[in-house]
């Protein structure tokens, strides 16, 4: 195999030109979200999906480009190119540089495309395709894979195999006189037909998958819109009874009222039933994961491992006679920004999260906290949680207080403080 080198010219001393096939013709904008997502994880390297996300400041909520799957890097373009069409010039030029020249499509692949395209997307598609190049009976057509096997070692071997010499063709096995010379379509229709039957499989599989993807989805927003709708409703139950609280503050005895009582065990309720939902979510979410995985599967994709579904929580202790607090205690107040930012972390981070909030509320002046104060900040400090993690607090102005704040990646440090110095 020869190739031209870049700069090369003809023979009339002017550079060569080859004729190159345009990415946009293939209108890739006309794809649905799963057919361009597949399409980007199979043109992009990891490295460089990477380097368009960050470019394009695209991520999930909680999570470094870096730490996404595969797939999730590709739902992720293939949202924003849809979704932005003034993002879709940097994706497609980097589409464009991983796939290089393409060859003109002067002429159309016309019935090869029935063959060769259903082999290409089963499992093992390229060895399948090349050995239907080598089998076939036209010699041209032989000569074409012993040339795709060429390529194939320039890439991965840094040097092409010769071709052997054509073997002289196979004496045709001995017919009946008079009868018909075999048809040589005939073994390309046949071949035709089992691969339309594999692919037409996949494409039900396919559908299978995607159907169950969709229910997931809508099932995960029904429970969206349920926690949300819950937790209003138990901000208006907090409202009013703060409210009955303050009115008959003056006129009550130290007991609670019935109406107090009945407040207190409907939030209590309220807020168990969020629980639950938050419970819920979070195993729709792994639904919804190992549905994606296998999708990709299904479009042949290497397999990935099923996520982990996430541990059962653990059994409440028995109360216990409860110790005298020590001199050093300080109450501490969950407040609801802390809630909406630990959504996005793992269960580790999140349970290392309130350990150090207890033991900020046990004795904030503990050496293994090494809380350090934010400049600027009156009574706002941080410690550390994990390596790129931080908790933020504020001593109360009373001093028997912590307020918890936020769970917060230390990239987006420096970028809170402005924002809270700003609001003072």
């Amino acid at each position: 195999m020869t190739t031209k080198k870049k700069g090369s010219k003809g023979a009339a001393g002017a550079p060569a030109k080859e004729s190159r096939a345009d990415l946009r013709a293939a209108r890739i904008e006309t794809l649905d979200r799963d057919q361009l997502s597949i399409f980007l994880y199979l043109a992009l390297r990891p490295a460089e999906a990477i380097a368009l996300l960050k470019r394009l400041n695209l991520s999930l909520t909680g999570y470094r480009p870096e730490a996404l799957g595969d797939v999730e890097k590709s739902d992720l373009l293939a949202d924003e190119y849809l979704g932005y069409p003034e993002h879709r010039k940097p994706i497609l030029q980097a589409v464009e540089k991983e796939l290089g020249e393409l060859p003109s499509p002067e002429e159309s692949l016309g019935r090869g495309a029935l063959v060769l395209g259903p082999l290409f997307a089963a499992e093992g598609g390229t060895a399948k395709a090349i050995a239907r190049l080598l089998v076939d009976p036209e010699l041209s057509v032989r000569q074409t894979g012993l040339e795709v096997l060429n390529a194939l070692a320039d890439y991965y071997l840094g040097e092409p195999v010769e071709p052997s010499p054509e073997a002289a063709p196979e004496e045709a096995e001995p017919r009946a006189p008079g009868a018909p010379p075999p048809d040589p379509a005939e073994a390309l229709r046949r071949e035709a037909e089992r691969a339309r039957e594999r692919a037409e499989g996949a494409e039900r599989e396919r559908g299978a998958i995607r159907e169950q993807l969709q229910a997931a989805r809508r099932e995960l927003a029904e429970t969206h819109a349920a926690v949300g709708e819950l937790r209003r409703s138990l901000a208006a139950a907090e409202a009013e009874r703060e409210k009955l609280r303050a009115t008959l503050q003056g006129t009550l005895s130290g007991a609670p009222s019935a109406a107090e009582q009945r407040l207190r065990k409907e939030t209590q309720e309220l807020k168990d039933r969020i629980d639950r939902l938050e419970a819920e979510r979070k195993l729709l979410r792994s639904e919804e994961a190992r549905l994606k995985v296998a999708l990709a599967r299904a479009q042949g994709d290497h397999a990935h491992p099923e996520p982990p579904r996430p541990a059962p929580p653990p059994a409440e202790a028995e109360p216990e006679q409860p110790e005298e607090a020590p001199p050093s205690w300080l109450m501490p107040l969950f407040t609801r920004e802390f809630y909406d930012s630990i959504e996005g972390w793992d269960r580790r981070l999140q349970r290392a999260a309130f350990q150090k909030a207890m033991m900020l509320a046990q004795d904030h002046r503990h050496p293994s906290l090494r809380a350090i104060p934010l400049e600027g900040l009156p009574n706002l400090y941080r410690i550390r949680v994990a390596t790129d993690v931080r908790l933020l607090y504020r001593r109360g102005e009373k001093g028997n207080v912590i307020e918890v704040l936020r769970l917060i990646d230390r990239e987006d440090l420096d970028k809170w403080i402005k924002i809270e110095k700003n609001r003072a």
